[in-house]
């Protein structure tokens, strides 16, 4: 009886873990496709991440604008020392060590992010790689 509940864990336990590694490998191959369009797995994905990116940070640098995201005086003089006291040319991802260009997602950003992990054959999960890819081909210039 207990080999038989020691099987059925090791198979929940596989299955479980299954749909992460094959939602990568699929990301991956999906990528790989030639003549990537916008319906493309892929190409969704990527330009998700891109356009999630610049709209979550935005709203970060434009809550720290209103003085709503520091909790001393410290944290105000630190960030005016790194990004000066008007931010308004910091692109909105900076921080996160990429710099779209004009701050904007479009078709060319998106496919020059895919070919960089098309590439790239690395073994970190997608979204890693899709990150690796962003800071790769969009690096910021130093401000």
């Amino acid at each position: 009886m207990d080999y038989l509940k020691v099987t059925l864990l090791v198979i929940i336990g596989y299955f479980a873990a299954a749909p992460e590694v094959r939602a990568d490998a699929d990301f991956a191959y999906e990528c790989r496709k030639p003549n990537l369009t916008a319906n493309n797995v892929c190409y969704q994905y990527v330009r998700g991440f891109l356009e999630g990116a610049v709209l979550t940070d935005y709203a970060t640098l434009k809550g720290i604008e209103e003085n709503k995201g520091f909790t001393s005086d410290f944290s105000k003089r630190a960030f005016s020392t790194r990004v000066g006291r008007n931010h308004a040319g910091t692109p909105s991802t900076y921080f996160a060590k990429f710099c779209l260009p004009g701050d904007r997602v479009n078709s060319e950003t998106v496919i020059s992010v895919i070919k960089k992990i098309v590439r790239r054959h690395s073994n970190a999960s997608f979204s890693k790689q899709v990150y690796q890819a962003t800071q790769a081909t969009y690096p910021c210039e130093h401000q």
